[in-house]
């Protein structure tokens, strides 16, 4: 599932109760850009090559502002980023 947020800042948008099972390619969870969004109540479990969840400003997102609340999700086997880098909630730094 991905979010995005490109041109305009998308704001207060929720992903809220899904299932993300086994992403071949994907992060389970990724929000590019945005402000004032939730994440909450989701399941991601076995994401093959991406993370759990990623909140990211690439892919020529609008800027990030605001906040970004990520709670009361459970991330099952999904701690891979990139090749043997494990976290469980990737935040890129750039």
């Amino acid at each position: 599932m991905a979010m995005w947020a490109e041109g305009t800042t998308t704001r207060t948008n929720a992903f809220d109760h899904n299932t993300v099972q086994t992403p071949t390619l994907a992060n389970g969870i990724a929000i590019y850009g945005g402000r004032d969004n939730t994440v909450s109540s989701n399941v991601v479990a076995d994401p093959i090559q991406g993370s759990g969840h990623v909140p990211a400003t690439r892919c020529q997102a609008a800027r990030r502002g605001g906040y970004l609340k990520v709670h009361a999700d459970n991330r099952s086997r999904a701690d891979r980023v990139g090749d043997d880098v494990a976290r469980d909630l990737f935040v890129p730094t750039a």
